[in-house]
């Protein structure tokens, strides 16, 4: 939720309004609004189970080596130190000067917050029923293929015929070829 357009920098322009600071500028002072928001604590919970399992998995590796060259392990630790930054830059409560090179490193750290999602590959990876699920998908890889093709194919020519047919009568619901195919494509899946 925190990515819906209502919520998006909500936090940081409140702080910037208590602060009577130009929404348009760099600088987001430190307030509490930022720190009692439900997606801060939502987070700070989350992030701090996932350090300390982070840290235990390192004090009780049996090899270091391995440890370290694992991919997943460094997207774990991708995933964590975004928070951190974060945290730094609010309670330091500087002004950050975004150049160029400054701003896309910030950018790309929010966008390492989105591999928290490949946690769910441990648990993929762990659970026997979904390694088998896996397997299967593998094994009917191409079949799942084929179906998919005759699916398009099948919700374009319908998508095409629908609105040819209907687009004298019904020109509000059937207005492209593209609304007609996704109206093909919903009544397929659903009722086929």
């Amino acid at each position: 939720t925190e990515t819906l357009p209502e919520f998006d920098e909500k936090w940081d322009n409140i702080c910037r309004i208590r602060a009577n600071v130009s929404l348009s500028s760099s600088y987001v002072p430190r307030c509490s609004a930022l720190f009692i928001s439900p997606f801060f604590i939502i987070e700070t919970i989350c992030v701090s189970y996932f350090t300390i399992e982070f840290l235990l998995r390192f004090i009780s590796t049996p090899s270091y080596y391995r440890f370290i060259t694992s991919l997943l392990n460094w997207t774990d630790l991708a995933a964590i130190v975004p928070y951190y930054v974060f945290l730094c830059v609010q309670l330091t409560d500087r002004k950050i000067d975004l150049n160029a090179s400054t701003f896309i490193i910030l950018r790309l750290l929010r966008l390492f917050r989105f591999l928290r999602v490949f946690k769910i590959y441990l648990i993929f990876h762990r659970l026997k029923s979904l390694r088998v699920l896996s397997a299967t998908l593998k094994e009917s890889f191409m079949d799942f293929t084929i179906m998919i093709v005759a699916l398009t194919l099948v919700a374009f020519l319908f998508g095409a015929a629908t609105y040819f047919a209907e687009k004298d009568t019904d020109r509000e619901s059937f207005d492209s070829i593209f609304s007609a195919t996704y109206w093909a494509i919903l009544t397929i899946t659903s009722v086929g």
